[in-house]
């Protein structure tokens, strides 16, 4: 979502800041300008109570999300706009098809 900013109009990205302590991560509290710069999701669930074991599973999923390189290159990338009028067109013939041989395969579609 951070990198929506720059081609949705009227955007805005927020985030807590926060400090690196020894004890981990502090939130400051305070709203800043821009995303943040790494997920805290499993510090916040930790900060919640969630169980260690489940944490550091959450952890150890995170590692080979982020590191091992699963996200597609293109995941930053503007989404692709829909051509609605071209989905309803293979619906309808779809539908029609289903109208048409719909008994064949001895399932009522309407």
């Amino acid at each position: 979502m951070t990198a929506a900013e720059g081609w949705i109009g009227g955007l805005l990205n927020l985030s807590m800041d926060v400090e690196k302590t020894e004890d981990g991560i502090e939130f400051l509290h305070k709203v800043v300008p821009g995303g943040a710069n790494k997920s805290y999701g499993i510090f916040v669930a930790g900060m919640a109570g969630l169980p260690d074991g489940l944490l550091k599973r959450s952890n150890e999923i995170y590692q080979k999300v982020m590191l091992q390189g699963y996200f597609d290159e293109n995941i930053l990338e503007p989404p692709k706009v829909i051509d609605y009028r071209a989905v309803r067109e293979r619906a309808k013939r779809y539908r029609l098809f289903l109208e048409e041989y719909g008994h064949i395969i001895g399932d009522d579609y309407d």
